[in-house]
């Protein structure tokens, strides 16, 4: 019902306020200000919180009394003066347990679409209450004018009262809960008559039931996907040049051969971990996010510290001080996927009956180490935060994601005694173009039948990467998004050569059996020279001057596109994105820009945090860099150890590791 409420708010823009006056026996009664003859005046409140209650109920002939809360959901809208339009920022809901009819009749579960199970283990309403007392405390601020919107009084003029009763020594009632918009007399101020229900003020307005009458929180929110974006590395990294001259190989062949320009890397006092929590502590302050808000925590890697003990788990430190353990979620773990089904598993947690109406943080973070060899310089190191939740300006299509898993040993770290991987560089290879070619064929499949019947998509076309504005890959090491790039186009072509009339040099592969050593011809490199520049080139910068992040690497991709253009370019675009971890898994999906403050102020952040990240870490000689990996090789799984690498060195703001006990627990500051 809210969602159908925050709809109809964009049609009104009078007010009438209700009162509750309390007294001690907490007596009710509510003052119709709208009486006064200055109703009509400029409503002064920026922020509305919809509230619709659901309780205990019966047939008419079997009214339930006392009726209880069983369903506390709320959702705050708020005034865009940019967009002249409501937008919604937050979501609060929980079930919540009743103490007298204990057990929900048959009609009250039809009516509401609650069941039992979904309220015998919810906590009891003052705990809930609570709960939402913080949840509002951190949505205003002291410039902010907020009020409180249902539809009757019926909310917080009966049930809630009645419900306060049955908790008289555990709740209290703040002011804020006294005083707000009935919409039912807002629209017989408006239109002249009194409405029968939430359906006439819907006919009447012209407006298209979303969501159930009788359901707080509608099918599932809008819009999820991400809010904001944070981006770690470590404080040190080597150039790829001076690596080339020191390893005493042929010029150009990490800068040019593998695409490389500089490779990041931890000292012993950075580690997947450290990485880990200033990512989050980062995005938190940054967004002014309480850890209160947050109701899932995922972490994608496969830098393993512990075989049993989760990231996760280790990042709830950052928790304590909001007494916060209600949080779900923990480490996804398939070589460099890890991240995306972090990703796949909040956004699914976001949409399904188990959402409480919180935030989800996913960190995709790992550390790439190679033994010494060819392999070595596609290393790299860094992690990726994101805030997830509904009305992002960065939306994960819903429908459009296609996966591919098979049964490889491509890349793998059986050998528990070494943090380094056994890799078959030409299987790997060989792992990525099968992947990529079959999650692509299949979301192309799901793309055209989705938008079959939409005119403003044109579908005529078998191709679909007409219709997007940038493709993100995973990014090894540079060459070989290259090549991926030019796999993609080639097999697109050979699926419709119509959408490349304009690119006619690229007409004669229309025939050509498309090969792994075909993508290294320096004349099919030259033909798709140009669409590789438009569409995936802005995607670059971070893979590198980072390096392989592993779960991160894709993300990282994301960033680089994001921070390649102004914000106002970035609104409507469509982007694909192709995660490949070896083993293996893969996916390919779509994100949406959607404009709006949102996305002005999640790249307003990008543009100078990620400059001044990659431009003020220390410089490393590779003599160096290769002592320090000697010693993190030595010192692998080794118990009790104390990092010796001055702090200094750091990041400010950066978490790092401060010793591991003889019982290999591991300690970390700020």
């Amino acid at each position: 019902m809210m969602i159908i409420v925050c709809n109809y708010l964009r049609r009104l823009s009078t007010i009438c306020n209700y009162h509750l006056m309390f007294t001690r026996t907490m007596f009710i009664r509510s003052i119709d200000k709208s009486k006064s003859k200055n109703w009509s005046q400029q409503q002064p409140y920026n922020k509305f919180f919809v509230l619709d209650f659901e309780a205990t109920c019966d047939d008419k002939a079997h009214l339930l009394k006392p009726q209880e809360i069983i369903e506390f959901p709320c959702i705050l809208v708020e005034f865009s003066t940019v967009s002249r339009n409501f937008e919604v920022l937050s979501y609060f809901h929980s079930y919540v347990k009743p103490i007298i009819h204990t057990e929900l009749t048959e009609y009250c579960s039809q009516l509401t679409g609650i069941t039992q199970d979904m309220i015998c283990n919810s906590p009891l309403f003052d705990e809930v209450f609570q709960n939402f007392c913080k949840w509002y405390i951190n949505q205003v601020n002291d410039e902010d004018k907020s009020i409180i919107v249902t539809s009757g009084n019926w909310d917080l003029g009966n049930i809630f009262v009645e419900q306060c009763k049955l908790f008289p020594s555990t709740v209290k009632i703040p002011e804020f809960m006294c005083t707000w918009i009935n919409i039912k007399k807002l629209f017989a101020l408006t239109i002249g008559q009194y409405p029968f229900g939430i359906q006439n003020m819907l006919k009447t307005a012209n407006l298209k039931q979303m969501g159930s009458i009788h359901n707080g929180m509608g099918k599932w929110p809008e819009h999820v996907g991400i809010l904001a974006l944070e981006l770690i590395v470590p404080s040190r990294y080597v150039n790829q040049i001076d690596l080339e001259l020191h390893d005493g190989v042929s010029k150009g062949k990490y800068t040019i051969g593998l695409g490389q320009e500089r490779m990041a890397f931890c000292s012993d006092r950075e580690d997947v971990v450290s990485l880990c929590l200033t990512a989050v502590s980062s995005l938190m302050l940054r967004t002014q996010t309480s850890y209160s808000d947050i109701g899932r925590l995922e972490v994608g890697t496969e830098t393993l510290v512990d075989k049993s003990k989760s990231i996760k788990s280790m990042l709830m430190r950052l928790f304590k001080n909001s007494n916060n353990n209600n949080v779900e979620g923990v480490d996804s773990t398939n070589a460099c996927y890890g991240g995306t089904a972090a990703l796949f598993n909040s956004v699914a947690w976001l949409e399904s009956s188990a959402w409480d109406g919180r935030l989800a943080i996913v960190v995709a973070a790992d550390v790439a180490t190679y033994a010494q060899g060819g392999a070595r310089p596609t290393g790299g190191a860094g992690a990726v935060a994101m805030l997830i939740g509904p009305n992002a300006p960065l939306v994960l299509d819903r429908g459009l994601r296609a996966s591919h898993m098979d049964d490889t040993y491509d890349f793998y770290k059986g050998n528990m005694h070494t943090n380094y991987p056994l890799v078959d560089g030409k299987l790997s290879v060989q792992c990525y173009f099968e992947a990529l070619y079959n999650c692509y064929c299949l979301y192309r499949k799901k793309f055209l039948n989705k938008f079959a019947n939409d005119n403003e998509t044109n579908t005529s076309s078998k191709s679909v990467l007409q219709h997007f504005d940038a493709i993100i890959f995973h990014s090894p090491y540079g060459k070989l998004v290259r090549k991926a790039f030019t796999w993609l186009t080639l097999h697109d072509l050979q699926i419709d050569a119509n959408f490349y009339k304009k690119n006619s040099n690229l007409l004669k592969y229309k025939l050509t059996d498309i090969n792994v050593d075909l993508l290294s011809d320096p004349d099919v490199l030259k033909d798709t020279e140009q669409l590789f520049k438009k569409l995936t080139e802005p995607t670059q910068k971070l893979p590198r001057n980072i390096g392989n992040m592993y779960t991160a690497s894709v993300f990282g991709g994301l960033i680089s596109y994001l921070i390649s253009k102004p914000a106002y370019e970035m609104g409507g675009q469509r982007i694909a994105m192709f995660s490949f971890g070896s083993g293996m898994c893969s996916s390919f999906y779509s994100i949406n820009i959607r404009s709006g403050e949102k996305l002005d102020t999640l790249i307003s952040h990008l543009v100078p945090h990620v400059a001044e990240k990659l431009e003020k870490r220390h410089c490393t000689s590779p003599a160096e860099f290769e002592n320090i990996l000697k010693i993190r090789e030595l010192t692998y799984n080794k118990a009790p150890f104390e990092p010796t690498t001055n702090i200094e060195d750091l990041f400010p703001g950066s978490w790092y590791l401060t010793y591991i006990d003889s019982m290999f627990r591991r300690y970390y500051s700020q």
